[in-house]
């Protein structure tokens, strides 16, 4: 069912303004560490690792579905 959802729209993206606790510390982009520089989200882990992330995904809808 979630596949046949996500099949109606064109395009998701995430927009990190919507949730602005997942996205990561503003002083990791001066970091002397490579791939915190590199981070756009936050991941946290809780028995397994998933991504922080509340909010919206904008999405554009398929023209014809």
């Amino acid at each position: 069912m979630m596949i046949r959802m996500l099949q109606a729209f064109e395009d998701i993206a995430w927009d990190p303004e919507a949730s602005p606790q997942s996205v990561p510390p503003s002083e990791w982009a001066e970091s002397d560490n490579l791939r915190k520089r590199e981070e756009k989200v936050w991941l946290r882990s809780h028995l397994t690792m998933y991504a922080k992330v509340s909010g919206q995904l904008l999405s554009t809808p398929v023209e014809s579905f």
